[in-house]
């Protein structure tokens, strides 16, 4: 069954989605929106003049409001933002991605020391923060982790006010790795080697993320992560800034990974801005060019020059999409993703009164049919009764008693037999076998009964006679009586058998 997924790009002034539907053999975009955000009301004059003072509650009430009305209108324009997955990521500068090396594998050991890890990184509480994981590597028994780590109350107050504005979000990551899911795409549509990487540069006025992968290898179906990091934007006279630190993280990258980098993939708000691919490429070092087209089917109903700033939205999208492996998801513990059981119990009373429907449906046509049934053993009674008051001259419902007085039973005719003693020893002696020398020297026969008397040659030519009327569906119950031997060299027998037919048929058996 395919699902809808939303990748969910939170901008400071823009909001932009894109939608997939996704099955089994893969996904296709089937929608795309990019809404602006109201602009920010003027500080006011108090907070010009007293620069000690601070409006930041009131700012973020603005945000929210913005950001509602923001969300509505893509509602709108994408028919509802109710979905499988909604996948959205912290804004930049809320979260911190250090990567953490740990001397083992197993997955309880690194659960368990992870945390410590954690704490020795912060200036502040451990349970001030929230933190998840998704593994790099894992070699010569060490295991390298991508750990996101946020504080709680920026991680509650950004899905809080989504879930006001109507959206659950499933899944709450980091920029760098939605970046990170799109690079990977593009890397195993474009068949990167496995001793080859490749980029992309995540060009915005409030950050610039850099994400490396090199290329799967052996039993690695995905690309590998290499390096990842979130930088300061590029606005406000800020590019030269942006390019030198980018300068600096490609770099470390290139000295961590020691993989020749094929290529970077420029996308972001900035990354159509005339010229900025060629200089990139110069001051780096590297080619870099402008993502032409997002992967997928699809993707060629966005028109070209929001590819690049929708890249985000889509690489969300296909983070909500991802099945399997450890994945970072700061939606966890006490902000764990409860979507569907809420949808759930929200749904329990209309359920509830439909299976009672159904009950009742069942109850009904139950009733009917046994109500139908009766009637139908009502009118075969009278039937049955007005033939046997016709034939009989008494009324009878019982079809057994009924068909028993049709047949002379309870009446002086049912005691007269139906076979005769002649008929019982016609069928014994139509039995006697002609291929053996057999004298009969005496036939007994009843209503119910017959007994044999006679000689043969020999002990086999008597089990041959017992043989012969065994065969008869009217003897049964053939029993040898006495047998010896005369004087004239003579097998003397007795058999003694009943007649099962006729007056008898309830014998036989």
């Amino acid at each position: 069954m395919a699902q809808k997924i939303i990748g969910l790009d939170l901008g400071t002034d823009t909001l932009r989605a894109v939608v997939l539907e996704a099955g089994l053999r893969g996904y296709a975009v089937t929608a795309h929106a990019v809404v602006p955000l109201d602009p920010p009301a003027p500080a006011s004059p108090e907070a010009e003049l007293d620069p000690a003072s601070t409006a930041e509650p009131a700012n973020e009430d603005a945000r929210d409001d913005r950001l509602a009305r923001a969300v509505a209108e893509l509602a709108g324009r994408l028919g509802g933002l109710r979905a499988d997955v909604v996948a959205v990521a912290l804004p930049g500068g809320q979260a911190t991605t250090p990567i953490v090396t740990l001397p083992f594998v197993d997955q309880k050991k690194i659960d368990a020391t992870l945390g410590f890890e954690v704490e020795n990184l912060l200036p502040f509480d451990l349970d001030e923060v929230i933190y998840d994981y998704q593994p790099v590597s894992q070699r010569e028994g060490k295991t390298e982790l991508l750990v996101g780590v946020a504080r709680i109350d920026e991680v509650r107050a950004l899905v809080d006010t989504l879930r006001e504005a109507g959206v659950d979000p499933r899944v709450v990551t980091l920029p760098s790795l939605a970046n990170l899911a799109l690079l990977g795409e593009l890397a195993s549509l474009g068949s990167l080697p496995a001793d080859q990487a490749e980029g992309l540069v995540d060009f915005g006025r409030e950050r610039t993320i850099l994400s490396i992968v090199r290329g799967a290898a052996g039993d690695r179906q995905l690309p590998g992560l290499v390096y990842v990091r979130s930088m300061g934007g590029a606005g406000e006279g800020r590019m030269a800034a942006a390019i030198r630190e980018l300068r600096q993280s490609l770099f470390s990258a290139q000295a961590r990974g020691r993989l020749p980098l094929r290529r970077l993939f420029l996308v972001g708000e900035l990354a159509a801005q005339e010229g900025l691919a060629e200089r990139l490429s110069s001051e780096l070092g590297v080619p870099v060019e402008r993502l032409a087209s997002l992967p997928g089917e699809g993707a060629q109903t966005i028109p070209p020059e929001l590819h690049g700033p929708l890249a985000q939205a889509f690489g969300l999208a296909l983070r909500g999409h991802a099945r399997g492996g450890r994945l970072l998801n700061l939606r966890k513990g006490e902000l764990a993703f409860r979507g569907d059981l809420d949808y759930l119990k929200g749904k329990v009373s209309r359920l509830a009164a439909f299976a009672a429907v159904l009950l009742l449906l069942a109850g009904a046509s139950l009733w009917m049919r046994i109500h139908i049934l009766t009637n139908e053993e009502e009118a075969l009674d009278r039937a049955l009764c007005n033939h046997t008051q016709r034939v009989l001259g008494s009324c009878e419902t019982d079809f057994n008693v009924a068909l028993s007085k049709l047949q002379g039973g309870g009446t002086s005719a049912s005691k007269i037999p139906t076979a005769s003693a002649l008929e019982v020893f016609a069928e014994a002696a139509s039995r006697a076998p002609t291929e053996i020398s057999l004298r009969i020297d005496e036939v007994d026969a009843t209503l119910d009964m017959v007994r044999l008397r006679g000689s043969v040659d020999s002990f086999d030519a008597v089990d041959q006679v017992v043989a012969e009327l065994r065969k008869s569906r009217c003897i049964g119950d053939v029993k040898p009586g006495r047998i010896q031997k005369n004087r004239e060299e003579k097998i003397e027998f007795t058999l003694d058998a009943l007649y099962v037919c006729g007056q008898n048929a309830d014998k036989a058996g």
